[in-house]
This record gives C-alpha cells, sequence and structure tokens, in this order.
C-alpha cells in the first residue's frame, strides 16, 4: 500500500508531501489543480519513461519519493527474489530526473539500477486492463 508520496520540482509542482490511509483514496479538485501530474509522478517512480521536460523550470533537477507498506506478502517475494533484504516494514524508493538528462533510481538512499522491483500499478482512463483468466476489459 503507498504510505505517502513526495514530489519536488516536478511540471509545476514546487513541493508537496501527500499521505495515503488504508481504503480508498481520492484525487479531487479543479481542473487544473495538479491530480494528473501526482499520478505522472507515481508512474514514472513506478517505471514510466523520465524526460527532463518535466522538470520545474529553473531547477537543477526532479524528485519523486514514496514510501510503501512492503509488510505484503507478494511484495516481500519479489524484493526477495531480486536480493533485497526485507525485513523492513516499509519500502521507500526514490527517482531523480537531472536537468543534464541523467537520472536515478534508489531504494532507501541506495542506488539500485539492475534491481527495481514495482510495488504497485498505475492505469488511466484509456489503459487496458486485464481480468485474472486474461481476458481485455
Amino acid at each position: 500500500m503507498l504510505l505517502e508520496l513526495r514530489v519536488e520540482n516536478y511540471a509545476v509542482i514546487d513541493n508537496i508531501a501527500v499521505e495515503f490511509a488504508p481504503g480508498l483514496n481520492l484525487l479531487t479538485g479543479e481542473t487544473g489543480a495538479g491530480k494528473s501530474i501526482l499520478i505522472d509522478a507515481l508512474a514514472l517512480l513506478l517505471g514510466d519513461k523520465a524526460s527532463t521536460d518535466a522538470i520545474r523550470h529553473g531547477a537543477d533537477k526532479a524528485v519523486v519519493s514514496a514510501v510503501f507498506d512492503a509488510d505484503i506478502p507478494a511484495l516481500q517475494a519479489v524484493l526477495e527474489n531480486n536480493g533485497i533484504d526485507s525485513d523492513d516494514e516499509q519500502l521507500i524508493l526514490r527517482r531523480e530526473i537531472a536537468a543534464g538528462g541523467k537520472g536515478r533510481k534508489s531504494r532507501l538512499g541506495k542506488d539500485r539500477r539492475g534491481c527495481y522491483p514495482t510495488p504497485g500499478e498505475v492505469y488511466g482512463e484509456g489503459t487496458p486492463r486485464r481480468t485474472r483468466r486474461g481476458a481485455r476489459r
């Protein structure tokens, strides 16, 4: 479960931290309030391709980080299969986009380029999804 999302110098966002509670969490607001930017930042953290265009004007880098509840058997298995110590109750992921074009992915502040488990997926309105039986919805 996503516990917290932090976004710094991403698109028009200067600095924001959003905490999530157990159960259903909704992002609501006026058109242009930044809901899609938060979703895009989360998707970036979970593996979407980075672009230097996403760095806030005048900033050297954009940073997106999130705290996930790691006490989930499926996530524990992914961590263990990738050789990551899974004793922690929380998983912290961080992604940096540098203005020079180089970015970095890390877990708990350590560079983990070849080993970056994904604790979730982001779906939008037009995103095809598969049911458990494999049929498209």
